[in-house]
């Protein structure tokens, strides 16, 4: 019965290693593909900033010289201020949309930190409860291997008797 029982203990102490080593998998690949779609966006973003910043200091620059220059094509040139106004507005309400993912993204970095950080409790908490068993494992161990000296004790004792019985005979 205690073979049996320090058997199941260390099958299910191998199987909750097991378990522990596959989160640790799993926590370290999603750790690494959330921060690579986090890298990514982020960069995306920085792209589009630049990008934003570039076209905004080259429409205003391009406004300036048409009012310098064309003061005579004014129709014209309020056109094209309309034209600049109206992209910039487009690139204004897609940088919000920007800024609304960073902050999702960021949202869900901060979730993803959350995940990691109950996952490591849980493994922590899994390699609390191995070493738990290990330690029963253990006494148990120390209990059935005392029982087998005090039965190897007493099975001399048998024989000293018997040995005494056939001396008598």
């Amino acid at each position: 019965i205690n073979a049996e029982y320090m058997g199941e203990g260390l099958a299910e102490n191998e199987k909750m290693r097991k378990e522990v080593v596959m989160l640790r998998e799993m926590l370290t690949m999603h750790e690494e593909n959330y921060r690579m779609v986090i890298k990514q966006n982020e960069d995306i973003i920085d792209e589009l900033h630049k990008k934003f910043d570039s076209f905004i200091l080259t429409s205003t620059q391009e406004v300036e010289q048409l009012k310098a220059h064309y003061s005579a094509e004014s129709i014209n040139q309020e056109n094209k201020v309309k034209e600049i106004s109206e992209e910039k507005k487009k690139l204004m309400e897609e940088l919000n949309s920007l800024r609304s993912d960073k902050a999702y993204l960021g949202s869900l970095n901060e979730k993803l930190n959350l995940e990691v950080f109950e996952n490591k409790k849980l493994l922590e908490e899994n390699a609390k409860k191995i070493e738990e068993i290990k330690f029963a494992a253990e006494e148990e161990r120390k209990k059935y291997d005392e029982h087998i000296q005090d039965n190897k004790e007493e099975l001399g004792k048998v024989f000293e008797l018997n040995e005494t019985l056939q001396n008598l005979q």
